[in-house]
């Protein structure tokens, strides 16, 4: 059967849920990790999330019915296998409320965090998407480490807040939201293709890998020796390994008593600003210092 005008595409009709190729589907959009860890793969829905990961390799996965006339030529061009799921067995892997009855499969590479970026890998001749493909990303120097965050759309927003930044790379420590989950990739909007996203490291491993590499640890804390991050005072040049806690407890002391703890002055008797929000003043505040607008 064919669903593409030159026939290019080999479609897979899959109508049981012993289908190994419907169980890897549950396994993406399950709320285990090591399950989509163990794939390599991720799950994207949505017509614009699907456009940021229009590159080779991906597969798509249509609901059988769905317009397929509707898909975007960008991910037409780089497929060449369709799965086409019953609706009922589409209705069960989607994780939309009004679904376009189409997704992809897309590679989800994890990198070594020990692994530094040549200088090459800053090319800006290589599109983002050509070089999260291949584990790089533009480098500035800078890292944003995940610190047992829970919520996936802070994850998410701050991976966002990263890449529009310039943050080369995003590290989280084991106990962090998966990076490729279904909700992190929605909140996230395409930002995954433009960092490099490491496997999830111990915290004892992050702090031996920032020294290695002689990055300069900055968190987010408020205490009576955190300095403002708005201050001259405060180095912001390239070089820093920016972490933001978890939702409730903060940032390890373990990784605070290794870093310049930064605070963001604001009117006394308000609730701490979410540590999305804290996050995208922080490495905006550090794209300007650098001349970035």
């Amino acid at each position: 059967m064919s669903l593409h005008g030159d026939g290019s595409w080999s479609v897979k009709e899959i109508a049981s849920r012993r289908n190994p190729s419907f169980r890897l589907l549950q396994d993406l959009t399950s709320a285990s990790p090591r399950e989509r860890r163990a794939h390599g793969t991720a799950w994207v829905e949505g017509e614009r999330l699907c456009a940021s990961f229009a590159q080779a390799g991906i597969t798509l996965v249509l609901r059988q019915g769905a317009a397929s006339g509707q898909i975007p030529d960008s991910i037409r061009t780089c497929t060449t296998v369709v799965w086409q799921l019953s609706p009922e067995l589409f209705d069960e892997i989607s994780q939309l409320e009004t679904s376009p009855g189409w997704g992809l499969i897309v590679p989800a590479p994890e990198v070594d965090a020990s692994t530094r970026l040549a200088q090459s890998d800053s090319s800006p001749k290589a599109s983002p998407q050509a070089q999260a493909a291949s584990g790089s990303a533009p480098a500035t120097g800078d890292v944003v480490i995940l610190d047992r965050l829970q919520d996936p759309g802070n994850a998410g927003a701050i991976l966002r807040s990263a890449a529009a930044a310039g943050v080369a790379e995003v590290w989280p420590i084991r106990g962090t939201v998966d990076l490729w989950s279904p909700k992190v990739l929605r909140a996230a909007m395409g930002a995954h293709m433009a960092l490099r996203i490491a496997a999830p490291l111990a915290t004892d491993a992050a702090l031996s890998i920032a020294s290695d590499r002689g990055l300069r640890l900055v968190a987010t804390a408020n205490r009576d020796d955190a300095c403002v991050v708005f201050s001259s005072a405060l180095d912001l040049s390239p070089g820093l390994a920016w972490v933001f806690g978890q939702e409730g407890e903060g940032v390890d002391p373990a990784i605070l008593s290794a870093s310049r703890a930064v605070v963001i002055p604001q009117t006394i008797g308000v609730e701490s600003l979410n540590v999305a929000a804290a996050a995208a003043v922080c490495l905006f505040e550090a794209r300007r210092r650098r001349g970035g607008f």
